[in-house]
């Protein structure tokens, strides 16, 4: 019998170097990096953009790499239809993803929070250091949350979206590459 444990992903952009970006002051960034998806509660995501960026005194900004998938065309016009501005930057090369990440000041997902963990996308977007945003609810109630509050300390969904007055601070940049490759040597040497 072999024991079996959770290996958590790492992100899929790897970390470029910080550039000097131009970033308009009055705006108030936000990264969509991923698939749409048709279950996300976007009123909800406008709301808390709005409300985070007002509290800022900035105008709220979302640039969308990628395509997004079938449900991102209605989704984004659905944000500019709500006084939000959208860049759909498009797909982009990982170092061009990276440094665009590095503009902005924190990030949208679509995932509910309880498979968080299981996004490359939404792993690239923590280990970038940005805030991520969640206004889905989980799929299986509470019995994962306390694992993925400890695994994400800057996801956020629920109660702390509802209470949360301003924007969470950016982290340093940390790609956990190396982490996850010596948990899973040293998982398979224990396993021996």
């Amino acid at each position: 019998s072999y024991p079996v444990a959770q290996l958590p992903l790492f992100g899929n952009i790897p970390i470029e170097e910080a550039c000097d970006s131009k970033n308009d002051p009055t705006l108030l960034p936000f990264a969509f990096f991923g698939s749409v998806h048709p279950e996300w509660n976007i009123g909800d995501a406008i709301a808390v953009v709005k409300k985070l960026a007002q509290s800022s005194g900035r105008q709220p900004l979302i640039r969308s790499i990628g395509l997004g998938g079938q449900h991102a065309s209605r989704t984004w016009n659905q944000f500019r239809r709500a006084g939000v501005k959208v860049e759909e930057v498009g797909p982009l090369s990982p170092a061009a993803v990276s440094t665009t990440l590095a503009t902005c000041d924190a990030a949208l997902s679509a995932y509910p929070p309880d498979l968080i963990e299981k996004s490359g996308s939404a792993v690239s977007l923590f280990e970038h250091g940005l805030p991520v945003i969640i206004t889905r609810p989980p799929i299986w109630g509470e019995q994962y949350l306390e694992r993925v509050r400890e695994n994400c300390p800057l996801a956020y969904w629920g109660k702390q979206l509802t209470d949360m007055k301003v924007l969470p601070q950016k982290l340093p940049r940390k790609s956990s590459l190396t982490e996850v490759a010596e948990t899973f040597i040293r998982t398979l040497g224990e396993a021996c």
